[in-house]
């Protein structure tokens, strides 16, 4: 058995807790030289957090499995029974049809770590300095999403309401590839958009973030995964923008991309909502960055 097999998302939930404990060991040995395990008990299954040690970002680990990526016929059912009495039900409609989100693609992701958060201001300060200005950034800022040695200590409730409270710095367009370049030297990427569904769906095919009722506003809490509001801000994801998901590589890895990338989230952009604002909260709703004008948000992953 290798070190990632117990992190697929059946095999997890089947074990024992001493098993969790024995596969969660292994795995922070394995990256010990860039990751510290600081939590086990993320989201509703309990799963390790790391910081990762030159950032000192929070990433919790997303367990690997197979889920359906796209919007589902039967799911848009669902969801059409929720809004056919909205003002915005014909609009709402129209998007939720929309061919990008076709066609259903069963995906195999393998396990993954995935930032807790967007990056927030200081953050994004930090990651655009030089090497050199780095340590000067991170000793001066005395912000407690730099303190991980804080943030790991805090009692359960404490840390989702820090999680809860977290903010995003915004991004342009034109600075998305520089930032991706300082990612990469750290370790880091921007997720796969089939990542990044699979995080929202939660393990279990949900058509929100926060269930399959309709979101009364942004602030969807904490997902199973123990991911906050996930869908609110407009995360910018590795693959290039096209049509639809025909194609789509089915271990979860990125497309290729020419110019444009996808993205997806962004509710809190058109809060409060601008008619059916509330279908950027939607799993399996994507854009292509193309369409927005900033306010873009970078969430860091990493692979195992």
């Amino acid at each position: 058995m290798t070190a990632l097999e117990p992190f697929d998302l059946d095999a997890w939930r089947a074990a024992t807790s001493a098993a969790r404990a024995r596969a969660t060991r292994a795995l922070a040995d394995k990256h010990a030289d860039t990751l510290a395990l600081v939590r086990t008990d993320a989201g509703d299954l309990d799963l390790p957090v790391f910081v990762h040690k030159e950032s000192g970002l929070l990433f919790h680990l997303v367990p690997g499995g197979r889920f359906e990526m796209g919007l589902r016929d039967e799911e848009l059912e669902r969801l059409q029974a929720q809004y056919s009495f909205y003002n915005d039900a014909d609009d709402a409609d129209r998007m939720l049809q929309s061919e990008t989100m076709k066609p259903v693609v069963t995906i195999e992701v393998a396990p993954f770590l995935l930032a807790v958060a967007p990056l927030d201001g200081k953050q994004l300060e930090w990651l655009r300095a030089a090497p050199e200005e780095r340590a000067k950034l991170a000793r001066g800022r005395g912000k407690k999403t730099f303190d991980y040695e804080k943030v790991a200590k805090l009692p359960a409730k404490a840390y989702l309401a820090f999680l809860e409270q977290s903010s995003a710095g915004e991004v342009e367009n034109d600075e998305v590839d520089d930032i991706e370049a300082a990612l990469h030297a750290l370790g880091l990427r921007l997720p796969s958009e089939a990542e990044w569904e699979r995080t929202a769906r939660g393990g279990d095919g949900r058509s929100f973030p926060s269930g399959d009722a309709i979101p009364k506003n942004p602030s969807t809490g904490i997902n199973p995964f123990g991911f906050a509001d996930l869908g609110a801000t407009c995360d910018v994801c590795a693959d290039g923008a096209v049509a639809t998901l025909e194609g789509i590589p089915r271990d979860g890895s990125p497309r290729p991309r020419d110019e444009h990338r996808v993205v997806r989230g962004g509710a809190a952009n058109v809060w409060p909502w601008q008619g059916p604002g509330w279908t950027l909260l939607a799993c399996a709703t994507r854009q292509s960055m193309e369409s927005e004008d900033g306010l873009l948000a970078i969430r860091p992953a990493r692979s195992l």
